[in-house]
């Protein structure tokens, strides 16, 4: 059984890692796109929400996926917070 707590505090972390790097789009450090960052944190929020993978499917890992180096340590814990949310119940 997955802890809620483990789902809650990766959940914050993901939140403010996300939001950090599109402070560096924004400042042109980073060449991620900003859409896709936002894409990520309304997906992530949604996740939050819902806690349930066959009510909501996350866009965000097939575009890391097909788009993103796959040595991106952002994307690497993005791909394993959605495992994570794949095993998690709300209820």
């Amino acid at each position: 059984m997955i802890r809620v707590k483990e789902f809650e505090d990766k959940y914050i972390e993901l939140i403010q890692t996300v939001e950090s790097e599109m402070d560096l789009v924004r400042k042109g450090l980073k060449d991620k796109s900003n859409q896709q960052l936002k894409t990520i944190i309304f997906d992530l929020n949604k996740m939050n929400n819902i806690r349930d993978s066959n009510q909501f499917v996350p866009s965000y890992p097939r575009f890391i996926v097909d788009s993103w180096d796959f040595s991106d340590s952002l994307g690497i814990e993005l791909l394993k917070f959605y495992e994570l949310y794949k095993k998690i119940k709300n209820r």
